[in-house]
């Protein structure tokens, strides 16, 4: 297993996900890679020009973890087809973050007990 990241630290963010309504019938809420690395690169206090570079990285780890079957994370991904170009996030500071088109960047991931 990389040392890149720490699992337990990223299941946490996917455990903590702000927007989760209990027993909502369509289970626990995806985030995006871009913002699980928002979330990553706030709690680090990283610049934000590493965030897109972050989130390619967290969405190869979380990926591997999803392939080796590791507990508590489900992985999924957005189709490419009718994505525009305007910023797609936003951080807490109000910048906003638009993603390249590399498909990991159109990674998702949530918390699965």
């Amino acid at each position: 297993m990389s040392a890149e990241f720490d699992l337990n630290e990223l299941r946490q963010i996917l455990k903590d996900c702000p927007e989760r309504k209990r027993d909502h019938h369509l289970g626990r809420p995806f985030m995006s890679a871009y913002q699980i690395a928002i979330r990553f690169a706030e709690t680090h206090q990283l610049p934000q020009v590493t965030t897109r570079e972050l989130a390619r990285r967290i969405a190869r780890f979380l990926s591997a973890a999803v392939k080796r079957e590791e507990p508590g994370i489900e992985g999924g991904f957005l189709s490419h087809e009718f994505i525009g170009s305007g910023p797609w996030f936003v951080d807490s500071k109000g910048q906003g973050i638009r993603p390249t088109s590399r498909s990991s960047e159109h990674s998702i991931f949530r918390w699965a007990p």
